[in-house]
């Protein structure tokens, strides 16, 4: 079926239906009796007093028609129709018969808009798409007559109607343009009909309609609108027209009017990508413009778009230094631990060994507190290490790290390497620790005479260093 030829351009409200109940077999006697004699206030009355009294709601919005059929006083009518309607929309639930008790009202009373916004409302819920076009047809002859400022908004309606419910585009299109005829700073018209013609792809015509919405819009009152016109045009002139200064042009305007403008830095960033300059220089221009953008959307609160744009940063200059650390604060503070790791995994091999000793020990961190891989953190805090002297933050994690795991190997041979390489900060307790260690978890008495040893030789009278080193060669000699 032909949607298009399907709908209607009538706008007469004898176009929309609206017949009378029939007699059904069944029917209450009360309405029966009002039938013979339609007109009749005597038994309009007693019909209605008795249908109440029974609580028969059909047959009572039934004599309500039937009644304002039969009688002239319009705003009576209008009225008994209304009341009709509303027994059968909320008391019967028969939204057609409510639908045609309306089209009764407002043909009653064509100025009353309250059974217009009512009927509009059924229609849709009914789907009933070509009594609402003829509908909405006639509310703008109407209010051509009565209400002209109000025609553009009722004609983008209309539009609207044939766009989405009869795939009418060239129906559609006349009637935005009808509107912006009548209201050239109609926005909403002149919208709906640059989206069209962007989404056929008509070029030239599109161009046109943003140029002429862009020569009505005020920078200075309304930036976001003109920056947003700004930036459409740059991607037809960039992506269609491959004229890359003209697009950069539109950028420009676009963050003059906005300089907070994201969606315009993205855009230069693309565009400087595209440019044909993507030196080495020129991909970290880029990568600064999309940090610049990501800095703008977390200052926005739009942590989602900040994680795109500064993985596209990255992306662009891996060794980007205030964007990594933008990410990584991003991602904690979102828990995505796995990511963070990678982030982490990924930037190590990046800097230089100098520099790596805080990613060494936040990924440590990380892999211990969140992720509960221990031995790799322990990697980590070993590497971290490296690069610092001993007792630092790494080697405090990683003793604490090793006395949790039980690795009596590992934490035997970290204070040894921290008595090899600073001996004098080497801490008594963790010597004698040491040495317990070797001794009782270990078997290594060689190893704890030289703990004991070394605790001896910066305090002679250690009580437990010289019971230890005694009973060393004790149990050597044998004695």
């Amino acid at each position: 079926m032909d949607l298009a030829a399907a709908a209607p351009h009538t706008s007469s409200l004898k176009d929309l239906p609206c017949p009378l109940p029939p007699a059904a077999a069944g029917e209450p006697a009360e309405l029966g009796a009002y039938r013979k004699q339609p007109g009749s206030d005597d038994a309009f009355l007693r019909a209605r007093r008795s249908l109440r009294e029974a609580e028969n709601w059909g047959a009572l919005a039934a004599l309500l028609v039937l009644h304002a059929a039969a009688i002239r006083d319009a705003a009576k009518v209008g009225e008994l129709s209304f009341q009709a309607y509303e027994l059968w929309n909320d008391r019967v639930k028969d939204k057609a018969q409510a639908a045609h008790a309306l089209v009764r009202a407002l043909q009653a009373q064509p100025d009353n808009v309250r059974p217009f916004e009512q009927l509009r409302r059924l229609y849709e819920q009914l789907g009933a798409h070509a009594e609402l076009a003829t509908l909405l047809r006639w509310r703008i002859e109407h209010l051509r007559r009565h209400d002209r400022n109000a025609v553009p908004a009722a004609l983008v309606e209309l539009g609207l109607l044939y766009e989405t419910q009869f795939c009418d585009i060239h129906e559609a299109c006349a009637l935005f343009r009808k509107a912006l005829e009548q209201n050239p700073g109609d926005r909403n018209a002149s919208e709906q009909l640059i989206r069209l013609h962007l989404a056929a792809g008509a070029w030239p015509k599109a161009v046109e309609l943003l140029d002429a919405e862009l020569a009505r819009t005020d920078p200075a009152r309304d930036r976001a609108r003109f920056a947003e016109l700004h930036l459409r045009l740059a991607r037809i002139e960039s992506q269609q027209h491959e004229n890359i200064p003209a697009a950069a042009l539109h950028l420009q305007a676009a963050l003059k009017a906005g300089p907070d403008n994201i969606a315009a830095l993205r855009a230069f960033g693309v565009l400087y990508l595209g440019s044909g300059k993507a030196s080495d220089e020129g991909l970290a221009k880029a990568a600064d413009v999309f940090f610049r953008a990501a800095k703008l959307a977390r200052a926005q609160n739009d942590e989602r778009q900040a994680l795109g744009l500064l993985r596209r940063t990255l992306a662009l200059k891996p060794d980007h230094f205030e964007a990594g650390n933008a990410l990584a604060e991003l991602l904690a503070a979102r828990e995505r631990w796995m990511e963070l790791d990678e982030l982490y995994g990924a930037w190590l091999g990046y800097v230089s060994d100098a520099d790596s000793y805080g990613l060494w020990l936040q990924r440590g961190e990380l892999l211990e507190t969140h992720l509960a891989r221990r031995e790799e953190a322990r990697a980590c805090f070993e590497a971290a290490s490296r690069h610092e002297p001993p007792g630092g933050d790494a080697w405090r994690r990683l003793e604490a790290l090793l006395l949790a795991l039980d690795d009596h190997h590992g934490f035997v041979g970290l204070i040894d390497r921290w008595a090899e390489q600073d001996p004098g900060s080497a801490p008594t307790d963790k010597l004698l620790a040491a040495a317990r260690v070797a001794r009782e978890e270990l078997g290594d008495e060689e190893r704890a005479a030289v703990f004991f040893y070394k605790v001896l030789e910066r305090e002679p009278f250690n009580a437990e260093a010289f019971e230890g080193y005694k009973e060393h060669w004790r149990r050597k000699n044998n004695w």
